[in-house]
């Protein structure tokens, strides 16, 4: 890990590439912003800086520091995944640093909580910062810091961090993985770092990923049958709305022709490794032979729901789309280090991490 050379977008800037995805970026808007950049409206160090970097939703507030971060620290397994990736989506991402040579949004990083980071990052980011952006909800912040000593600190205290785990980018990375190879030395060339966004592991936070099935036909009683016989299943009781919007780790809400009910799991055998252990993954189990879904990845009749979904909406789409809603609670995260430590991938669409890095106060030219 390194201090990142990067500009850093005026407020109005940033607010507009803030509403422009890194996905959606162009080789024109990337000519504009090099244009910009060269005419002096970014602001760039003179020499190569840590950033801090705050994120804020709601009442959630995370803290973290950019830096560049080794490609080949990822190739080494020092940046450790819990996704799988997407072929199609790596070579369009790499496609995008091909015609752009621009980095806009840093991987979202999570790590061991470090006390000497943590007073260090506080002290750098004391006063107003050098850039502040709010899009979508989510409330960015970053501060250059200019201070040697505080530099040595953060310098020191990261040189201790031996593994860091993708929160959010699994696709990005691998994507500069591919450009390194075909771009970089190995050494220190940009292309053979990335920007990551580093954030201690208790101030991320997970909220659960729902899913939404499509109702067999059938009465609801035969439905409730079928899903309780299943040897994963304890029991299926109903609640009320209340009990529903609190699911608990073991305990998945469903919402089934207007009526919320509580599937309580059996508890993994002990010789459940962690994905197998996840209620995500007990779901799918469940749902392939009560509901005959064999692949949940690819079976259409079975759609992810972003966690920021309450029951209200989501029994508001069930009964306009005719379907069964399940609300999970969401991975922890010794559950999401857990599986990365064995080497597994979560099931897609598993964890939502909010809120994350996005585009807006600064960006990184790899050219």
């Amino acid at each position: 890990m390194r201090p990142p050379r990067l500009l850093l977008v005026s407020s109005d800037l940033a607010a507009e590439l803030a509403e422009v995805g890194y996905e959606s970026l162009t080789p024109d808007n990337a000519a504009r912003l090099r244009r910009l950049a060269r005419d002096g409206v970014f602001d760039q160090p003179p020499e190569p800086s840590y950033v801090v970097y705050e994120l804020a939703s709601g009442g959630h507030r995370q803290t973290g520091v950019v830096v560049e971060v080794a490609v080949d620290d990822y190739r080494r397994g020092l940046i450790q995944a819990h996704e799988g990736t997407n072929p199609i989506r790596v070579d369009r991402l790499g496609a995008v640093l091909d015609a752009t040579r621009l980095e806009l949004v840093p991987l979202t990083l999570a790590h061991e909580p470090c006390p000497e980071l943590r007073s260090a990052l506080a002290a750098a980011s004391a006063g107003q910062p050098d850039v502040r952006v709010t899009s979508d909800r989510v409330v960015q912040a970053a501060w250059i810091v200019r201070d040697p000593e505080i530099a040595d600190v953060i310098g020191n205290a990261l040189a201790k961090t031996s593994t860091l785990y993708i929160a959010d980018g699994h696709h990005r990375i691998a994507a500069a993985e591919q450009y390194a190879t075909a771009h970089g030395s190995g050494e220190s060339q940009p292309s053979d770092f990335i920007l990551g966004a580093l954030f201690p592991w208790d101030e991320v936070r997970i909220l659960g990923y729902h899913r939404c099935v499509t109702r067999p036909e059938g009465p609801a009683a035969n439905v409730v049958a079928v899903l309780a016989e299943q040897p994963a299943v304890e029991s299926i009781e109903e609640v009320d709305t209340a009990e529903a919007a609190t699911p608990a780790p073991g305990r998945i809400a469903m919402h089934l022709d207007g009526t919320w009910f509580q599937i309580r799991l059996r508890p993994p055998p002990e010789t459940a490794g962690p994905r197998e252990s996840l209620d995500i993954a007990i779901l799918e189990s469940v749902l392939g032979p009560a509901l005959g879904i064999a692949d949940p990845a690819s079976d259409a009749r079975i759609e992810p729901v972003p966690g920021t979904v309450d029951p209200a909406t989501l029994s508001a789409r069930c009964a306009e789309r005719h379907e069964i809603g399940f609300l999970l609670h969401p991975p922890t995260t010794d559950q999401v280090r857990a599986v990365s430590d064995a080497g597994q991938v979560m099931p897609p669409k598993a964890t939502w991490f909010d809120p994350k890095a996005r585009t807006g106060p600064f960006l990184r030219d790899l050219s």
